[in-house]
């Protein structure tokens, strides 16, 4: 989704899997890399 820029979709996707397995630890790093993406550098440091 990141790379086809559909930010908010993939913003819910990976929300999502946090949600399912709050141990999905590549689902944190994708939410990370993908604030970095829109500019949400604050958001980023989070994950």
């Amino acid at each position: 989704m990141i790379l086809l820029r559909k930010y908010d979709e993939a913003e819910k996707e990976y929300r999502e899997a946090i949600r399912i397995n709050p141990n999905d630890a590549e689902a944190y790093a994708n939410l990370g890399i993908l604030y970095i993406e829109v500019g949400k550098k604050k958001d980023a440091t989070k994950y």
